[in-house]
């Protein structure tokens, strides 16, 4: 928004509180991607806490 005010988010500002948010949905979404992933496949990932559930559902035996 340009020159007015917004509501805060309701997101924790650190990485520490949004790691504890949503768990339970970050499962659900972190599974579901990692199933999309083939052998063979070069993904990146950022630093964010939903990025780190999908890397902790990925097998490890994937190559």
């Amino acid at each position: 928004m340009y020159g007015g005010a917004v509501p805060r988010t309701p997101a924790s500002p650190t990485y520490e509180g949004r790691h504890h948010e949503s768990v339970e949905a970050k499962s659900v979404i972190a599974t579901t991607a990692a199933g999309f992933l083939r052998a063979g496949q070069v993904v990146f990932f950022d630093a964010g806490t939903t990025a780190l559930a999908v890397a902790t559902h990925v097998p490890r035996d994937r190559r």
